[in-house]
């Protein structure tokens, strides 16, 4: 887990496969301090990252923004679980459609999470679909 500036926060998960037969659930980890109304009142952008070979048989590692699309076609949503009756908060990564059946594999999973209070009217001069333009604009670190 990284802090970033301005307190946006950076949370990093460890290659994992995801079988797609049910969501992938991620527990914020209980250094992040997330509480409910942070989770309640921030804005949460999700990358995962996946290698894969190109034409010449190279590997290649990508981060790909969720929502959205992994190179093998599957499109992946995500959504929040702030956590009650003694549930720990989490994230599900659900997949919403399947052009390849069965696991596929994640090399990585970063969530950042920014407070509302750095959102003022929603406007912020970042291309939130690629995470290296999140990383640089809030100095988050690899």
């Amino acid at each position: 887990m990284v802090q970033g500036a301005a307190n946006v926060l950076q949370i990093t998960y460890s290659a994992r496969p995801h079988t797609g037969n049910e969501d992938l659930r991620l527990t914020f980890p209980a250094s992040s301090s997330l509480t409910f109304d942070q989770i309640e009142k921030s804005s949460f952008n999700v990358y995962v990252k996946q290698t894969v070979a190109d034409a010449q048989g190279n590997r290649l590692s990508y981060w790909f923004a969720v929502p959205g699309q992994t190179p093998v076609g599957n499109a992946y949503s995500y959504y929040l679980f702030p956590g009650n009756s003694g549930l720990s908060a989490a994230l599900f990564l659900k997949r919403t459609t399947n052009f390849r059946l069965g696991p596929e594999d994640f090399d990585a999973i970063r969530v950042v999470v920014i407070p509302a209070s750095l959102l003022v009217g929603g406007r912020l001069a970042v291309d939130w679909s690629r995470y290296e333009s999140v990383q640089q604009a809030f100095g988050l670190s690899d």
